[in-house]
């Protein structure tokens, strides 16, 4: 949204495409703020809401060539500029009883209650590592839910190494006291260095075992619902589809896309911000959109806002290094643990195939159908990777993953069919 209005400002011509009935994502879902009413009013600006792109390629010279599903059907896109805000999905990893109705992200937690208003539970725990948990916490728990704890896999001493981080922007700072704050009104316990091991339950989860990273100093909770998440994972897919260079993080199951200065990839005439070029939330996807617009749009970005960038950089580092992915999280998986939940993986069928010698997870996807369900890998993919990684002794980034697919989402074979037909515009 950003980048659209920054562009349009300059005098392109915009056509936003977003795979969402309503603009304003994960942030501002089902409301409507001054960005969107300001796309809406714009006469440079053509918005789809309700469109996917199925596949992208170069284009000759610069730009793509887009094959996107909407209302009206599945046509080709030719866009001599293309700016890649694909966001990203939440990391979750497999658990005893995860798969248990009423586990789900903290994500899927807060969009219930955002775009529908419904509460995933009456009496919930929020789990896992990073500073998402603490808004999603405090805002169940202002929609009357009871949070019976606030399960943070970091020691306490994280907060100092986030606290560093904070330090140069004060937006965030300001963020971060709020719902620091309303975790501490709503007197929601804090259980530090702990994590989520095992969920109870007979037709749904009923409770959870929470313990130290080691297994130490268990503790069962009862509760109705539970959100468990480890941060997220960049949607790289259709940027991958592109060429677009990637970069590799060093312990996470992730890749991000390689961009400059100006937010230009390395394919001439594609350009990204957000969430696929590094995780930091909407303060850094907003000052990286508005750059990418002006560039696209052939003009220097605001320095001010070149300087909210670089804060929101320095901010989203320190978070990387203070909420880690605990070390030890495979030791409680169990033999009949799922993996892939689309397939019914069990985590004794990956071992074998990895005690076998077999270290790659596409190949491991070609043994046991780990990933080539209704998700294609989106879920359990990078838990896929982690897992594959540390039992195999190798570095995350050596074992492969699955976003790499000839389609963004699967089209149909009659929508293929029917790209004869169709000429680009």
């Amino acid at each position: 949204m950003s980048a659209a209005l920054a562009a349009a400002d300059r005098g392109l011509a915009v056509t936003l495409i977003d795979n969402s009935p309503l603009l304003g994502g994960q942030i501002w879902r089902g409301t409507n703020p001054e960005p969107v009413r300001a796309l809406g009013r714009h006469e440079r600006v053509v918005v789809e809401v309700s469109t996917s792109v199925i596949r992208a390629d170069a284009r000759d010279g610069e730009g793509a060539l887009l094959i996107v599903r909407g209302p009206a059907g599945v046509r080709v896109i030719d866009a001599p500029a293309l700016l890649l805000a694909t966001g990203a999905s939440e990391l979750s990893l497999p658990f005893p009883g995860w798969d248990l109705p009423g586990v789900v992200t903290p994500g899927a937690a807060q969009a219930l209650l955002k775009a529908h208003g419904v509460r995933i539970g009456a009496r919930v725990v929020v789990a896992g590592t990073g500073p998402f948990l603490w808004p999603v916490a405090s805002g169940l728990a202002s929609a009357g839910v009871r949070i019976a704890a606030l399960v943070e896999a970091a020691p306490v001493r994280a907060g100092a190494a986030v606290a560093a981080g904070l330090a140069g922007h004060p937006a965030l700072a300001a963020q971060a006291a709020r719902y620091l704050g309303a975790v501490a009104r709503a007197r929601i316990p804090v259980l530090s260095g702990r994590v989520v091991v095992a969920a109870h339950g007979e037709d749904r989860v009923e409770s959870v075992v929470v313990a130290r990273s080691d297994g130490s100093g268990r503790r069962e909770i009862a509760v109705d619902a539970a959100c468990v998440g480890w941060g997220f994972v960049p949607a790289v897919e259709i940027a991958r589809g592109l060429g677009c260079r990637e970069v590799a993080h060093p312990v996470r199951p992730i890749s991000t896309v390689a961009v400059d200065a100006a937010q230009r990839t390395s394919v001439p005439g594609v350009l990204a911000a957000g969430e696929i070029t590094g995780i930091g939330g909407a303060v850094k996807a907003a000052a990286e959109g508005t750059i990418a617009g002006a560039v696209a749009a052939g003009a220097e970005p605001p320095r001010r806002v070149v300087t909210v960038r670089r804060r929101a950089a320095r901010s989203a580092a320190a978070f990387d290094r203070a909420y880690p992915i605990p070390a030890g999280w495979l030791d409680g998986l169990e033999p009949a643990t799922v993996v892939c939940r689309c397939e019914d993986v069990t985590w004794q069928q990956v071992t074998d195939v990895i005690a076998d010698g077999i270290a790659d997870v596409r190949a491991i996807k070609g043994q046991v159908r780990c990933g080539m369900g209704w998700c294609q890998g989106r879920i359990c993919g990078p838990a896929l990777q982690l897992a594959t990684a540390a039992r195999a002794g190798r570095p995350v980034d050596a074992v492969g993953d699955l976003a790499t697919r000839p389609f963004a989402i699967a089209p149909t074979v009659g929508e293929l069919a029917d790209l004869g037909a169709f000429r680009p515009r």
